[in-house]
């Protein structure tokens, strides 16, 4: 959707290019050219961490259908008569009409994240802690950017570069202050969500370390890590 030569001066332009990659604004240039950022520069992951947590109160408000057949030739038919005109000009255009609906959602998407920066008041929901975690390649090319919302009480997961292995798995493991591994399953490489065990919870802290290690298929046979770790970071306060 974006020219990327508009988002090359900064800060402010690169919130709007996240913001867009989250909603699956992109071309897939524009994509793959952002995942490689992402890999490389910390504060965009925190930035992508931001966006995810601010859209993510979209999917829990709204529950997804999908819209009957007849719902878009009624509107064609209500907007352009029965049968339809042929339309070739711009402002007769239904694609130029989406686009248009598409960019305005994005506008106004991004000016309720922006408030989100400076709110005047905070109910007690919304100073509920949040952590980010960048879960660095440690030689494997495999990384990850991890979000825990305290309030929710939900963990998301997105994969930012790497590919899965035959015949492998990845499992995540939270290591606490006490320096043990604890199981929080094995990860696929598509983004996931998921809710923190009630045991976990108080443990899920600024500082905790976050690992994913390569297992046999299924996870670890041990309930330990038994193979390399190719990604680790620490949780860290958004």
């Amino acid at each position: 959707m974006s020219d990327p030569q508009e988002h090359d001066d900064g800060p402010d332009e690169d919130s709007v290019l996240v913001a867009e990659y989250v909603l699956g604004l992109l071309d897939p240039e524009e994509r793959e050219k952002l995942r490689a950022r992402l890999v490389a520069e910390p504060e965009l992951r925190r930035e992508l961490a931001l966006w995810q947590s601010r859209l993510a109160r979209l999917d829990t408000e709204f529950e997804e259908k999908p819209a009957p057949e007849r719902t878009l030739p009624a509107i064609e038919e209500k907007l352009f008569g029965k049968p339809a005109r042929s339309r070739h000009g711009l402002w007769e255009s239904l694609t130029f009409w989406r686009s248009l609906a598409g960019a305005a959602a994005l506008i106004a998407i991004i000016a309720v994240g922006t408030n989100f920066l400076r709110p005047p008041q905070l109910s007690p929901s919304e100073l509920a802690m949040q952590l980010v975690a960048a879960l660095e390649d440690q030689g494997s090319g495999v990384s990850f950017v991890a979000l825990y919302d305290e309030h929710s009480g939900m963990f998301k997961l997105t994969a930012l570069s790497g590919a899965a292995v035959p015949d492998k798995d990845f499992e995540l493991w939270m290591i606490g202050s006490d320096g043990k591994p604890v199981s929080m399953g094995v990860v696929p490489m598509s983004p996931m969500e998921m809710p923190v065990p009630d045991n976990m919870k108080s443990h899920f802290i600024p500082g905790t370390t976050l690992a994913v290690t390569l297992e046999p298929k299924g996870g670890s046979p041990t309930g330990g890590p038994t193979g390399p770790i190719v990604a680790k970071g620490e949780a860290t306060i958004i």
